[in-house]
């Protein structure tokens, strides 16, 4: 079992309905902490192929954060 003072690494994840895909990033933190960050979240999206993409998330501060 994990102890209480254990710190856990945050993931974010990507999902493309189109073709199924998933991504999962671990991030060394919530919210907009690094650029590579945002960089690679539109590399991927890029990496589809897709000429127009709609972006849903939840509302939490910190994925909005990386719009």
């Amino acid at each position: 079992t994990m102890s209480t003072d254990q710190k856990y690494l945050p993931v974010l994840i990507l999902r493309d309905n189109r073709f199924g895909m998933i991504k999962a990033m671990p991030v060394p933190s919530k919210g907009v902490s690094t650029a590579w960050v945002s960089r690679r979240c539109w590399e991927w999206i890029a990496s589809l192929g897709c000429p127009r993409i709609i972006l849903k998330s939840d509302t939490e501060p910190a994925i909005l954060a990386l719009r």
